[in-house]
């Protein structure tokens, strides 16, 4: 029987979280007093920005679907990088108009390719991303960006996790079961795999076809596409319940659970009627969608060693959102709120956070994540 290549989380893993959030500390108390801002080059960037992140290359980039673009970057010194658990991100760092952007994507290359220093990822051609739509349409060949190493826990995890998965998709949360998909396929990733992937109708599928690519090199992987407002040949009319889950369900199982707000919430009620330990069931991290109708804006005040830099912000944007369009820069990751990198000094103001998963001594310092945190009045922080 294959082994699991990956490896699973362990003392190393724990130690790296572990120096972030010291990281993060140490950004708030110790940095120099020079601020970061768009007019840094990216070779000052990279040893600064995050010590795990590293310059790479673009060496490929391929159109694989409409609006959709598969960019494979190399490392520049052709030196190791980290390997990966499918499923993983790495955040990609740019400098645009001025602004300090960093974006999450998933890896959706495989072992083989990270061993010959490689990382590729998807872009789509999104009008409300700013920083995807720029990769899409002006990143070329040889052109550089600021990689960090893989992180977060959406993956197989043989510790805690069985050998046979059922997924749980809508486009909006594909692009890390591609990645596990590839890995099967690939022969990297020793589970079974059976995958629903849900939505509306067929053309809102997004990936499908190279999907079905994956799907079709492995015997280990079964894909059921379910359309709730459309009829189509080897689709299930419908949506995902606890009435097709339980058609194949047994006890020897993980479900992984990813995709928009939504459909997590939704599931949560279909999942509860499965009666398994929690333990068994994955969910994808996400951030909810600001349903703010009403916009306000209020006064931002932030303080960066010696100076003060005043300007806007608006209480349907996250505070981070506002530092980046002001060309400030604050070390981030995840964008939900979990990793705690962007972790910064409140020192007035009412704010709204979402995902909060802050701990007791961040709270009662005053610590919070801009990247997961709403103002509801003038607001005054500190970078560093």
């Amino acid at each position: 029987m294959a082994t699991n290549k990956f490896s699973s989380l362990g003392n190393s893993d724990i130690k790296k979280y572990k120096n972030m959030m010291n990281l993060a500390e140490d950004f708030i108390t110790q940095g120099k007093d020079k601020y970061f801002s768009g007019d840094n080059k990216y070779d000052e960037l990279t040893p600064i920005i995050f010590n795990d992140k590293i310059k790479m290359i673009v060496s490929k980039i391929v159109d694989i679907a409409p609006d959709y673009k598969l960019i494979t970057i190399r490392n520049e010194r052709e030196s190791k990088i980290a390997l990966f658990n499918p499923g993983q991100y790495i955040s990609v760092t740019i400098v645009l108009d001025r602004r300090i952007m960093t974006r999450i994507y998933t890896i959706v290359s495989g072992i083989k390719e990270a061993k010959l220093y490689e990382y590729s990822f998807i872009v789509k051609n999104d009008n409300n991303g700013k920083m995807s739509d720029f990769l899409y349409n002006n990143l070329k060949i040889d052109d550089d960006l600021i990689v960090s190493g893989p992180y977060g826990d959406f993956y197989y995890n043989e510790l805690v996790d069985k050998k046979n998965i059922i997924g749980l998709s809508s486009p909006e949360g594909i692009l890390p079961f591609i990645s596990m998909a590839k890995a099967i396929s690939d022969g990297d990733l020793n589970v079974n795999l059976k995958l629903f992937y849900s939505a509306k109708k067929y053309e809102d599928l997004i990936l499908v076809d190279y999907l079905k690519g994956i799907v079709d090199n492995s015997e280990k992987i079964d894909l059921y596409i379910l359309l709730s407002e459309e009829e189509k040949k080897g689709t299930i009319k419908g949506v995902i319940t606890y009435d097709e889950i339980n058609k194949i369900f047994d006890h020897d199982c993980s479900i992984f659970v990813s995709g928009e707000e939504g459909f997590l919430k939704y599931l949560n009620k279909e999942l509860d009627k499965l009666k398994i330990p929690r333990k068994f069931i994955r969910c994808n991290m996400y951030k909810p969608k600001c349903n703010i109708k009403k916009v306000k804006a209020y006064l931002m005040t932030v303080h960066v060693g010696d100076e003060v830099f005043e300007f806007p912000c608006f209480n349907n944007k996250t505070l981070l959102e506002s530092i980046e369009e002001n060309n400030l820069y604050v070390p981030n990751r995840c964008h939900i709120g979990i990793c705690g990198l962007c972790k910064t000094k409140l020192l007035n103001g009412k704010i709204k956070v979402i995902n909060d998963r802050r701990n007791v001594n961040d709270i009662e310092n005053n610590l919070i994540c801009p990247c997961s945190t709403y103002p509801l009045s003038d607001i005054e922080i500190r970078i560093r």
